[in-house]
């Protein structure tokens, strides 16, 4: 037996809450000043879930999303790929290229923890979606309304590493 994971990040959380506002603010050209001005609150509540000083006390209305403190402080110093790096059994990485959520960046991270140990394999899909589905489309928040299927070669590939265990 062994780990599967799909799309998963390496970054801490509210630095990927950052970079998908910042990503979908900019879909439609140029950052309107109203964006920007969510973008600088966004960037400020991230700074406070960095500072030393979060305490469970710190009211939600500072923190991204409205999240109460106790998740941040619970989340905070989380590394998922070091946690990996700890692990022995076999893992599986997937990771989509159309990805705008998770991204590159966090395939990247996974591959640098965890690239030296042999029960490690790495499979990044260039047109499938966070959702493991195929697309030519630009990622956006209304393709998850589309309805689609995990790519086939996904469930292949899964099905062959689990065989191989």
């Amino acid at each position: 037996t062994g780990f599967i994971i799909f799309a998963g990040t390496t970054r801490p959380l509210e630095d990927v809450i950052y970079d998908q506002f910042k990503y979908i603010f900019s879909l439609e050209g140029p950052i309107s000043e109203t964006s920007k001005e969510k973008l600088h609150e966004l960037e400020r509540q991230v700074a406070r879930v960095k500072d030393a000083g979060l305490s469970p006390n710190t009211p939600s209305q500072e923190l991204p999303l409205n999240i109460p403190a106790a998740y941040w402080l619970d989340v905070k110093g989380y590394r998922p790929q070091e946690v990996a790096r700890g692990m022995t059994r076999p893992i599986l990485i997937l990771q989509g290229g159309r990805d705008s959520q998770v991204t590159s960046e966090d395939f990247q991270g996974w591959k640098n923890a965890l690239s030296s140990r042999k029960q490690v394999a790495f499979k990044l899909y260039p047109k499938l979606t966070h959702l493991f589905v195929e697309s030519d489309r630009k990622s956006t928040p209304a393709e998850y309304e589309i309805p689609g299927h995990v790519a086939a070669i996904v469930v292949e590939d899964i099905a062959t590493w689990v065989k191989q265990q």
